[in-house]
């Protein structure tokens, strides 16, 4: 599926969402005739919402899609030299980077 699919997709999921929870608080809840008005010309399907109303459903759906190509984060790999109480990190590049003494912190309880 290609990315823009896989918006809309979403997208139309979120609207779905929205709608469940737009009639859960109608009938739960006591809210405006002016808001149930509002809400009335969107329970309709993706499709047939205006260009705007499918605009505000992508925005989520572009979150979720961050979300699921988001590379996983490496481990930190770290370098102790339990003598001295040095710490090293190895940063991005590859490199061993000092980070502090866990001496002087007090960390060697």
């Amino acid at each position: 599926m290609k990315d823009q699919e896989l918006l809309e997709k979403l997208a139309e999921l979120e609207h779905i969402k929205w709608q469940d929870w737009a009639r859960h608080i109608m009938s739960e809840e006591a809210i405006s005739t002016q808001r149930v008005q509002r809400w009335a010309r969107l329970f309709v399907t993706y499709d047939e919402l205006p260009e705007k109303e499918k605009e505000k459903d992508r925005v989520l759906a572009r979150k979720v899609l961050d979300v699921i190509k988001e590379k996983p984060v490496p481990p930190k790999v770290q370098y102790i030299d339990e003598a001295s109480g040095e710490i090293f990190e190895k940063n991005e590049s590859g490199e061993m980077v000092y980070k502090g003494n866990f001496l002087e912190k007090g960390e060697n309880k």
